[in-house]
């Protein structure tokens, strides 16, 4: 006989199921909770970084024109420009896939720490926010790592 199983029933099965699972000694609900949450911040916290701040910042460096660009460390704009996309375009693509991911994220911590102790210092609350909000996401990814979700992961787990 065939029985509709009601959603709740369901839900509460699987919870079971997972919870009852056992994956090196750890719940594999929970490990898998937490990938998803670290794939979760990778994505769109690198998405953002890139369409939000890096592309805007390559087409300013390749587009036609003077480069104009805040100078925070006395340097030439046009070279931290270069160093901004860099970070903010390249390390995003790696942070996004997952691949090289701890050292991707040392270059866009030092754009955040400059943006926030440098180029908006003395700035009003918001001003900041973005910097701190995504200095925090990166530093916090630095110390996780990239997750099971992650070409990081594959490539160094391949058997």
């Amino acid at each position: 006989t065939y029985r509709l199983i009601a959603l709740p029933e369901v839900y509460l099965r699987h919870r079971k199921y997972i919870s009852n699972m056992r994956l090196g000694g750890k719940q594999a609900g929970i490990t898998m909770t937490r990938d998803i949450g670290i794939f979760l911040i990778r994505v769109v916290f690198g998405s953002s970084m890139l369409f939000g701040h890096g592309l805007a910042k390559w087409n300013q460096l390749w587009g036609n024109g003077k480069v104009q660009f805040a100078e925070p460390l006395g340097v030439d704009p046009a070279l931290v420009l270069g160093l901004a996309v860099l970070a903010e375009v390249g390390g995003s693509i790696l942070v996004i896939l997952g691949l090289l991911t701890r050292l991707a994220l040392i270059p866009l911590i030092s754009t955040m720490a400059v943006a926030l102790f440098v180029v908006h210092e003395g700035d009003a609350f918001s001003s900041m926010e973005k910097a701190i909000l995504y200095g925090v996401a990166f530093i916090g990814l630095l110390l996780t790592g990239p997750g099971k979700i992650s070409l990081d992961y594959f490539l160094n787990n391949e058997n």
